[in-house]
């Protein structure tokens, strides 16, 4: 039923609800800061909801049933066993997450003055209406990608890993 609903939400698309959503960062006068930017990336994709709740499926409850006979409490069992079996599935969403906010032009062209910009929205400043310079437009592309592509060689190994078993028949 959980599922179903999460499920459901993703026929809403974003644009459909930015008037309402900046009608209300207006009126708490959050407009042209960039509180109303990280206040809108904090909030739970669906995508990262379904990637927990796979990982967390994958994971075998005879770990926490044993965990709780050696004596290790629900907190205990959450920290030390069943969280380093979800750094997978964070550093999944933490390398997902990041690209899609590091290149959304949307939300910071919608709610940021023109002082504070990203780097999609700065990118997009290069474009001019009668001559572009694609030499400097191509440089700054290639700048922009160094940032995703060394945390992406960071994190790699724990994408590619995956979970490769945590009971062993």
């Amino acid at each position: 039923m959980v599922k179903t609903l999460f499920t459901l939400t993703m026929f809403i698309p974003v644009v459909a609800t930015q008037n309402l959503i900046f009608r209300m960062m207006y009126a708490v006068k959050l407009v042209n800061t960039m509180w109303s930017v990280i206040i809108l990336y904090s909030g739970v994709g669906i995508v990262g909801i379904y990637i927990m709740l796979n990982q967390l499926d994958s994971i075998s409850k005879e770990i926490d049933e044993a965990a709780l006979i050696d004596g290790a409490g629900f907190f205990r069992t959450f920290v030390q066993i069943v969280f380093p079996l979800m750094k997978p599935a964070c550093t999944t969403l933490v390398i997902i997450n990041g690209i899609g906010l590091y290149n959304d032009f949307y939300i910071p062209n919608l709610y940021l003055n023109r002082d504070v910009q990203t780097f999609t929205v700065a990118l997009y400043k290069f474009f001019g209406s009668m001559a572009t310079p694609f030499e400097i437009v191509s440089a700054a592309i290639i700048i922009g990608m160094i940032p995703i592509m060394i945390v992406f060689i960071f994190l790699q190994k724990y994408i590619y890993n995956g979970l490769a078993g945590s009971v062993k028949m």
